[in-house]
Formats: structure tokens, sequence, C-alpha cells
């Protein structure tokens, strides 16, 4: 009996000692650089905890987070959130809910993103803050540097001291002239004993992004000066986890 008890201890030590599943063999890409009545997932957000790929950070009403993602600082406001995205190789900040203030360090960080919008440092360092209003449209500003919003072949400089408000609308691209609305593509001719491959250019219309500025405006506080005074403060931290 004794030795039946001892071996259901040894595995539920074991169970409790292993990462959860969904964990187990990802690498930590962020951290948690300060937090205060906020969350990442499910569990309340702890100084120095590890951020992974799918996490979800979130504040209260009265909260607030600042985390690292990759070299990326991010700091979101009171009632907000943002989701952790890896999408093509690609990191990503997505917000879900809110406002978030970013410093992206170089071109390559993880870039803050609202829907298949996203935002970049046109060259060096760029501090910024973005709040979604709804799926397609968002507030951005830029504190120091110069950004770029951006989707597909298409981008907005935001230069520093500006506020815009932006909206993404689709739009279909004109299918090739003779090609027949919703056409399907025709096959080209096999190559060296390939198989038949669809003509790209006998498809019909594409459907792609434009951005739409809404209102510029001089100034760019979208909150007030917490997040930028926050941010600003903050731009050295330590080496990844």
């Amino acid at each position: 009996m004794r030795s039946a008890r001892g071996l259901i201890a040894l595995c539920l030590v074991a169970a409790l000692a292993s990462p959860p599943a969904s964990l187990a063999g990802v690498p930590a890409i962020g951290i948690v650089l300060q937090a205060s009545n906020a969350r990442v997932g499910t569990a309340a957000a702890a100084n120095g905890a590890t951020v992974f790929p799918g996490s979800e950070l979130a504040t209260e009403k009265t909260g607030s987070l600042r985390v690292r993602v990759m070299s990326t600082l991010i700091y979101l406001s009171p009632e907000s959130s943002a989701l952790v995205v890896e999408d093509s190789g690609k990191t990503g900040i997505s917000v879900e809910r809110g406002t978030m203030g970013f410093v992206l360090a170089a071109a390559d960080d993880a870039r803050p993103r609202v829907g298949e919008l996203e935002f970049r440092a046109a060259s060096g360092a760029a501090h910024g803050q973005v709040r979604r209003l709804s799926d397609n449209e968002v507030l951005v500003a830029c504190l120091s540097g110069n950004l770029l919003a951006a989707v597909d072949d298409e981008s907005v400089a935001i230069p520093a001291g500006s506020t815009l408000h932006l909206r993404l609308e689709q739009q279909q691209v004109p299918a090739p002239a003779g090609t027949a609305k919703g056409a399907k593509p025709k096959p080209q001719k096999p190559q060296s004993g390939g198989s038949s491959t669809p003509n790209p250019a006998g498809a019909g219309a594409d459907k792609t992004h434009r951005i739409t500025i809404l209102k510029i405006t001089i100034g760019a506080a979208i909150i007030g000066g917490i997040i930028a005074a926050v941010i600003l403060a903050n731009t050295r931290e330590p080496a990844s986890p």
C-alpha cells in the first residue's frame, strides 16, 4: 500500500513539474517588465513572467502592463488587450482592444498591428501609440522617429509629432483585359514532363486593401502623455529571457 501511494505521489510531482503541453519545446519570446492588475493568458501577470507565441496580454480598468516582445517594448493602457502572434515566421503584437504604446528599436522587430494593418519603423527607432477603434479603423500617433502604417504593398508615413485617423478598406483589383469576372484560371501547357498549373493571368479580380487617411492631427497624444512618459523613460531593458 505504501509503495503504491509513493508511486502516485511521484507521478503527481512529475505532472506538476512538467510544462503545459502547449508550451513544451516552444521558446519564450518575451518577458513582463512591469505589471499591475493585468494578466498573461489566464494567469495574473507578474514581473519577470515569460511570454510565448499565442499569449494574450490584458489589463483591467485600473491596470497597466509593460512587456518586451523580442526587442519591441509595448505598454498596454487600462482596459486594453493584445495578442502575440506568429505568421509566416514573423512575430506581431495584435491590438485586440483599447490602446497600446510601443517602441520599435529596429525594422525587423515584432511589429504592432490592428487586423491586417501593421506598424513599423521607417528607419532607426520609433515610438508610437495605437488605439483600435474597430476591425478596420485606428488612431495611430508617432511620438518620435518615423512610423509607417502598411498593408499589402501600400504604406502611409506617420511623421513624429502627428496623429492619424486611418481606415483600412478592401477593394477589387480589376482582372486582366479579356478575362470574364469570376472566370477560372486557364491551365498552362506542361513543361518537360511537368503537370499543368493554373495561369494567374486568367484568374478573376483579386481583393486588396487601401489605407484611407480620415484625419491628420498635429500632436502625438492619443490618451495624454502617460504612455509617452512611461515608454520614453524605459527604452533600455534587460537582455532576452
